[in-house]
């Protein structure tokens, strides 16, 4: 197996629209005690989100750890707890979920990365996609 770099992306706060408005006033500090949705402990969105919250001495107060990701963004569209996306992905999740933006994770930072059997990406479409992704992770 090979890995491949694709690049990496920073991490945005978002929930429903009422819940975003109140944390939205005193960010970061208004995700202290806030309801949490948040993915399993082995993802590297969550090993990321801890260092910054450690970094920013905060503690949320986490309702649901998620493996399944659409799920999470699901409840959180219920207004169940905020929410972390990578900030590649804001948009998307703003369109399909109609998530507010509650802000940035200065310097918390992830990266993707492409699992092949070869060490060279041959296959055309395996290419194209890859390249699409490097171009939307430089962002």
């Amino acid at each position: 197996m090979f890995t491949h770099a694709l690049g990496e992306s920073g991490a945005t706060f978002c929930a429903e629209k009422k819940l975003a408005a109140r944390l939205k006033r005193s960010f970061p500090t208004s995700l202290h005690g806030a309801p949490a949705l948040l993915p399993a402990e082995n993802t590297v969105l969550r090993h990321a989100l801890e260092t910054w919250f450690c970094e920013h001495g905060i503690q949320p107060r986490v309702v649901v750890e998620f493996e399944d990701l659409a799920l999470m963004k699901v409840m959180a569209a219920e207004g169940r707890g905020f929410i972390a996306v990578p900030t590649v992905a804001l948009d998307e999740a703003v369109k399909r979920y109609g998530f507010q933006m509650i802000g940035h994770a200065k310097g918390c930072r992830m990266g993707f990365h492409a699992i092949t059997a070869e060490r060279r990406i041959a296959h055309p479409a395996v290419a194209l996609i890859t390249n699409q992704a490097q171009a939307m992770l430089k962002r």
